[in-house]
């Protein structure tokens, strides 16, 4: 549903700070991780997270999988 409201926006060469439900659809492969997908595939946009949501997306995850499993995920975001 979010990708066929956004499906005519093009987000080229600017600058984004994803929140922690952005990142987390995106490794879930939720509503929006298409979204999230192609913002990552264009190399002169920005992006910018903010500590706060960054440890958020651990707490989620060392929650709901574990900490080796929130390691990765933080790792593979650094």
């Amino acid at each position: 549903m979010l990708e066929e409201r956004n499906a005519d926006r093009q987000i080229v060469n600017c600058k984004i700070v994803f929140g922690s439900y952005a990142v987390l659809a995106s490794i879930k492969n939720a509503e929006g991780a298409q979204i999230v997908a192609d913002i990552l595939a264009d190399k002169e946009t920005a992006i910018f997270l903010c500590v706060i949501n960054f440890g958020e997306i651990y707490y989620i995850i060392h929650r709901r999988n574990g900490e080796q499993a929130a390691e990765e995920v933080i790792q593979s975001i650094l």
